[in-house]
């Protein structure tokens, strides 16, 4: 024990600093823990949850949706996520986030707020979609 004292004592910049780095991964894994996030998955864990009758919703915009979108996706603008849009739809199915930009904490806030607990993102979004040669719909309604 006096060995662990005499380094912190002696070392104790390089201490705060792993300390630090330290308590920042817990914040992060707790952050990630307490929004809903359950994970980032990729094309073919969505095709797996998509089958088990999850949700996608699509957040990228409506000339992007209508370019390509996967079939049966809700098309939303962030900013308008509604506990109404949802009156109809179990709580107890998994949603899956298609978004071009970066992931916003309040929209899973709002989504955990209208009661969905398992949330997941797709990586990459619909480009990864794409690359592994899955289909896409179209629509050329702007």
């Amino acid at each position: 024990m006096q060995n662990i004292i005499n380094f912190f004592y002696h070392h104790t910049f390089i201490c705060l600093i792993w300390l630090m780095i330290l308590s920042t991964l817990i914040y992060i894994q707790y952050w990630f823990y307490t929004i809903g996030v359950t994970k980032k998955i990729n094309c073919y864990e969505a095709i797996i949850l998509i089958n088990n009758n999850s949700i996608v919703i699509d957040l990228r915009s409506n000339i992007e949706y209508c370019n390509g979108h996967i079939i049966n996706s809700i098309n939303i603008c962030p900013d308008d996520i509604k506990q109404t849009m949802f009156t109809n739809i179990s709580k107890n199915q998994s949603v899956i986030i298609i978004s071009n930009k970066f992931f916003s904490k309040t929209i899973v806030n709002k989504l955990n707020k209208i009661g969905f607990k398992k949330i997941y993102l797709l990586k990459s979004g619909i480009s990864s979609w794409k690359e592994c040669g899955l289909p896409l719909v179209k629509n050329n309604i702007y």
